[in-house]
């Protein structure tokens, strides 16, 4: 476990982390490309600026993080649950996002098309892109 970490400008290139939990830290300008959080636990982290380029976060369950200004091209989000993430200015292209709970959470300013958005299987309580509110099934 991984509590109240600075990692900025860590490189997590090519690196295996699944089932792990990771909690109130932050990636500034963190390098990730290929990295693998599959079934990780990730609670209140900022990504800001990082390169999360063919991240795996497949099946990861995230609550409160942020990733800002950050590049997600590639990424793997398939049965993700993200609750309360906010995504502002960041490049979500070919990001696979198939089954995936995104509840309440915001896509701010991101590069994302609505045929991906339309893999998820729930957004409720979530604003997308275009301003648009999902309906909340609370």
């Amino acid at each position: 476990m991984f509590r109240s970490i600075n990692f900025d400008k860590s490189d997590w290139s090519n690196v295996q982390a699944s089932q792990i939990l990771i909690g109130n830290s932050t990636f500034g300008n963190a390098i990730m490309k290929n990295c693998s959080f599959v079934k990780s636990t990730i609670l209140e982290c900022v990504f800001r600026n990082a390169s999360l380029v063919s991240i795996d976060l497949s099946d990861a369950v995230l609550s409160n993080v942020s990733f800002v200004n950050s590049d997600m091209r590639n990424a793997n989000m398939s049965y993700i649950k993200c609750n309360y993430c906010d995504f502002t200015n960041v490049t979500l292209q070919s990001a696979v996002l198939k089954n995936a709970s995104l509840r309440h959470s915001n896509f701010l300013n991101c590069r994302v098309n609505a045929s991906q958005l339309e893999e998820a299987i729930d957004l409720s309580g979530s604003t997308l892109p275009n301003g648009t509110v999902v309906e909340s099934n609370d």
